[in-house]
């Protein structure tokens, strides 16, 4: 998870295998989360769809 949706930008957490997040919205192929109260980013090829 970074701060910006950038490689640029601090890594600031991991997000674990399995856990579910809800995407807030999207930039590029990155993915604005709410994960534990912050809005943080993370790389969409990290995420998958749930149905």
């Amino acid at each position: 998870m970074r701060a910006q949706p950038t490689t640029n930008s601090p890594i600031i957490g991991t997000l674990h295998h399995g856990v579910k997040v809800k995407v807030i919205r999207q930039h590029g192929a990155w993915r604005e989360i709410v994960f534990h109260q912050k809005h943080v980013w993370v790389y969409s090829a990290y995420l998958k769809a749930l149905r």
